[in-house]
């Protein structure tokens, strides 16, 4: 270790649910810890001298244990959205989730408001990516706005499913949907997260679910990205997915190795794209959705972005692995029961889905490819 680092050290840490950085001066003997959730920890020679912390929508401060400031997450998101939206909106909405569940809300989203009874809805966007996505499924007469919200800072100020706020009111269902279900599971193996997010708002089991709708534009954009890249027919690989462990680079090598050497072209959806004998070019979600319905096939974990291209109907192989975000331990068996795609209402039988702990890799690898022709 050098000189400098033994006098001032800092380092990053990427966890599931955040950004972590730590500050160290003289080895140590100073100590400072912040997260992208806000928290806070100073500590000298190891005695924890402030610290400010996350718990039921607060903020709390403390010096040397005793509480000192206790700040208010919840009304400080809520007066930062709603300065931002026009008073004419009745009935604000916000799906706190990611893609695969985002698919379940949006797809029913003319129900969702009919349940709650609003006359002049607004659509809140919350990451700046997903607009594409929402638009795909907006139904006329709800508005849509983009507003700026950390991911973990909505979760930690909304814990709460709905709430009335000067005169109006916020909807931001199922809250910590994952746990929830996990939960559930323990005393009722059919529990779903489909029919968990149904029961929401008050839909029929196996209600229909609107079709994506795409922009001419799009499919242009896209066919010309078809005739500029591939020649033969060619399959979708996604190996990533935020919540579920990742199968290893060996694995999605052979995969598009053999994929290849049966005449597909392949496309990986990961701009960061190591993998040789493969295609991969920058997309938003509505285009991916487009380039899916092109495809021969479509094969990754089962993310949620393979939740909603289900929509495309073509063939899909899904992968099922242990979740990563929380502790305890959730298993890829379990994930599988939960999140399996044949929960959704009308999902085409050319959806094959496999548990990543009964097969090694490369017999994966063959069971995938055995279900394609050689081209």
């Amino acid at each position: 270790m050098t000189i400098k680092k033994i006098i001032y050290n800092s380092a990053s840490y990427n966890h599931d649910w955040g950004k972590e950085k730590t500050y160290s001066i003289l080895c140590g003997v100073l100590r400072f810890k912040k997260s992208s959730r806000g928290t806070q920890d100073f500590r000298v020679l190891g005695l924890r001298i402030y610290k400010r912390r996350i718990k039921n929508h607060y903020a709390i401060s403390k010096v040397c244990c005793l509480p000192v400031y206790r700040e208010n997450l919840r009304r400080k998101i809520l007066n930062k959205l709603f300065s931002q939206i026009n008073k004419k909106y009745d009935g604000v909405y916000i799906i706190r989730h990611n893609i695969g569940e985002s698919y379940v809300y949006l797809a029913h989203l003319k129900a969702w408001v009919l349940a709650n009874r609003t006359k002049k809805p607004l659509l809140v966007v919350w990451q700046k990516k997903y607009l594409p996505f929402y638009n795909m499924f907006l139904p006329s007469g709800i508005d849509i706005k983009y507003i700026e919200i950390d991911k973990n800072k909505l979760q930690d100020a909304l814990d709460c499913e709905s709430i009335e706020y000067k005169g109006r009111k916020l909807f931001c269902p199922t809250y910590k949907i994952a746990e929830n279900l996990n939960k559930l599971y323990e005393n009722n193996v059919q529990v779903n997260f489909y029919d968990y997010i149904c029961k929401d708002f008050d839909l029929t089991k196996k209600s229909v679910m609107q079709k994506p709708k795409i922009d001419k534009s799009i499919v242009l954009k896209i066919n010309k990205k078809l005739a500029d890249n591939f020649r033969h027919p060619f399959v979708i690989i996604l190996p990533g997915a935020s919540s579920l462990s990742g199968m290893s680079d060996v694995f999605w090598s052979l995969l598009i190795k053999e994929f290849k050497r049966i005449g597909y072209d392949v496309f990986v959806n990961n701009i960061n794209n190591s993998f040789s004998d493969s295609v991969c070019f920058d997309t938003n979600i509505a285009e991916i959705f487009a380039l899916a319905e092109r495809s021969a096939g479509i094969i990754g974990l089962a993310s949620g972005l393979s939740v909603l291209l289900t929509a495309a109907n073509r063939p899909m192989d899904l992968i099922y692995t242990d979740f990563r975000i929380f502790k305890p331990h959730i298993s890829s068996a379990r994930i599988k029961d939960l999140y399996s795609v044949y929960h959704l209402p009308n999902v085409s039988d050319k959806v094959r889905e496999y548990d990543a702990a009964d097969f090694t890799e490369m017999q994966l690898v063959q069971a995938i490819i055995n279900n394609y022709k050689a081209k």
